[in-house]
């Protein structure tokens, strides 16, 4: 069974880690690309969103950073831990947040990095389509519509 808690700073400063060593080939340019330093997406880290720790069966399965905005839930990042991963967490992630946040939001957004075929192809198979294209970055905008049923 999946759960969410808030994370603790801890499990925030750890998924801030993760992200970093997850992004490490393509972060500088990204930031660059966005006027930005690393510090200066620390602060808005700190400062913007929720950060979940996801649990499977109680075991720290990863994290979630989301933030909404305008009736839009930005989904800033979904990190699983390696042993987590294949297993279809990041659907059951999906799908909860289109659950738990219809009633707040019109739609759920996230960014995906054009060579990451395999999370493209989850969030094409839960509805996500294409909004942007961010070439220079190389990343692509997608948004799924959510209601409440």
């Amino acid at each position: 069974m999946l759960s969410f808690e808030l994370a603790t700073p801890e499990q925030r400063d750890e998924f801030l880690c993760m992200m970093r060593t997850e992004m490490s080939d393509y972060i500088e340019q990204t930031l660059a690309l966005m006027h930005m330093t690393w510090e200066r997406f620390v602060e808005l880290y700190q400062s913007r969103g929720s950060v979940f720790a996801v649990y499977q069966d109680g075991a720290l399965a990863g994290y979630s950073w989301i933030e909404i905005a305008e009736q839009i839930l930005h989904l800033h990042g979904i990190i699983l831990l390696p042993e987590f991963r294949g297993h279809g967490i990041g659907t059951q992630i999906l799908r909860e947040l289109a659950r738990e946040h219809a009633s707040q939001v019109k739609a759920i957004e996230l960014g995906v990095k054009d060579e990451n075929t395999r999370a493209r192809r989850l969030y094409e198979r839960e509805g996500f389509q294409v909004v942007k294209s961010l070439r220079d970055a190389g990343f692509t905008v997608m948004q799924k519509s959510v209601s409440a049923e």
